[in-house]
């Protein structure tokens, strides 16, 4: 998700990229913390058969990453998906799908502050920290809070290497899986049943694919590499997912990675002693990294989202959002979004409950981006057969979000205690939302 300095790279540099660096920058986007938090719930619920569930997730999901192709290659302002609902559906449907994606920012925040704590338990357990979680919160909050009130260009430097260290895990595991590989590892019609069961989080480590169209123009030969660029980052991430997944269940096994997690993978490696050592330093760093990375971007990505919506004049109290600190950043903005998802992870400390709320939030914007290009192909008298996209993704998005509904809890009076924190986040955006009036209105 951590996609700002790139945005940055494309704003200053006019230089065309190559569509292999298209394909590693996208792969770059999407891979993040998710993978270390899925794969030990996915196993818990569909067993072998669980990093299956990374190739199912990505078939569910082609659809709307089609449709966000298709959006990248009509319009070509910036803004993402804030300017993709506005062009077809206007300007309460831009505000409505900037404020549900930062909506689902901040859950995914609170998810990965969890996850965080713990990962920080599993590997040092008994840590003062650990006893008391309110603190171990405030203090990533803080340092959310801390980083993103840097320059930008700090903030770039600082999260730059962190992009190239989160992959580390990964690659060590997947080099070393085949050293480990248990030739009694098989898989049961059960397991495969469960599936279904086991994509929630798959779901929400995807999240991020549509961010890989903010770099479309700069590709060589954009209007035929740019959509190869996207699916073969897409489908890159999908093929290193399901292989750290499948080497995680040799590795360590099936329980081990269930009541250890997937952070804590480099004490089951097929090494030496002192080569162990020093792998679990080094991974359990690169771990550390990731999450306070993905921390630090979740916070800039709906601050910067939140800042443009204000400056838009979308939203109301918009001297209040987009004053600046001396530095240039929106201080108000990222105070009330470093202590939002703070309070999120005290009321709901439940890493699924608050993936499934981010879930829902963000696919609630790739359906109000599915309908307007439903509307803007049909304004342009597009072919039968290329309406039946945003149709498909529409209903895709539909069942998506009602998935990730059922699966906030086992009964009805959870689920619908689940969606409190989201429906009231939603009506207090309906709060904010400012009408247009003669003399503030927005060009698109």
């Amino acid at each position: 998700m951590p996609t700002f300095w790139k945005d940055n790279i494309v704003e200053q540099d006019s230089e065309k990229i190559s569509l292999v660096t298209a394909v590693l920058m996208g792969i770059n986007v999407m891979v993040g913390v998710g993978i270390l938090i899925a794969p030990s719930v996915m196993a818990g619920i569909a067993g072998n058969a669980s990093f299956l569930a990374w190739g199912a997730v990505a078939l569910i999901l082609l659809p709307l990453l089609l449709g966000v192709v298709k959006l990248s290659q009509l319009i070509t302002k910036p803004g993402g998906l804030y300017v993709y609902c506005s062009e077809g559906l206007g300007r309460f449907a831009g505000f409505l799908g900037g404020y549900f994606s930062i909506v689902g920012y901040l859950a995914a925040q609170a998810a990965v502050f969890v996850a965080f704590y713990n990962a920080i338990a599993q590997m040092i357990p008994g840590n003062a920290l650990i006893i008391y979680p309110a603190v171990f919160f405030a203090i990533v909050a803080f340092n959310s809070y801390f980083i993103n009130m840097m320059r930008v260009k700090t903030i770039g430097n600082i999260l730059n290497p962190v992009t190239t260290i989160k992959l580390l895990p990964l690659l060590i595991l997947i080099a070393l899986f085949p050293f480990a590989l248990k030739s009694n590892f098989s898989i049961t019609s059960s397991e495969l049943m469960a599936i279904p069961q086991a994509l929630s989080l798959g779901i929400f480590s995807f999240f991020g694919f549509e961010a890989t169209c903010n770099i479309s123009h700069m590709i060589v030969d954009s209007k035929k590499n740019a959509p190869r660029a996207i699916l073969m980052a897409f489908f890159g991430t999908v093929t290193l997912y399901s292989l750290f997944h499948f080497g995680l269940l040799h590795v360590m096994g099936l329980d081990n990675l269930v009541i250890f997690k997937a952070s804590n993978f480099s004490q089951f490696l097929p090494l030496s002693a002192s080569l162990s050592a020093i792998a679990t330093k080094v991974i359990s760093l690169a771990v550390v990294f990731t999450f306070i990375g993905t921390t630090v971007a979740l916070i800039f990505i709906s601050t910067s989202l939140m800042f443009t919506m204000a400056d838009d004049r979308v939203v109301k109290y918009s001297d209040f959002f987009s004053k600046q600190s001396r530095l240039g950043r929106p201080g108000n903005i990222v105070m009330l979004f470093s202590v939002v998802p703070f309070a999120l992870v005290m009321l709901l400390p439940d890493v699924q409950v608050l993936a499934n709320i981010a879930n829902i939030g963000l696919l609630g914007v790739i359906l109000t981006a599915m309908t307007s290009l439903f509307i803007i192909q049909s304004k342009r008298r597009a072919s039968s057969y290329s309406m039946l996209l945003p149709i498909i993704a529409v209903i895709v998005s539909i069942c998506m979000m009602a998935y990730s509904f059922w699966h906030l809890g086992d009964t009805w009076t959870a689920r619908l205690i689940g969606i409190m924190p989201f429906a009231i986040l939603t009506v207090i955006g309906l709060f904010l939302y400012r009408p247009h009036t003669d003399v503030e209105k927005l060009e698109y």
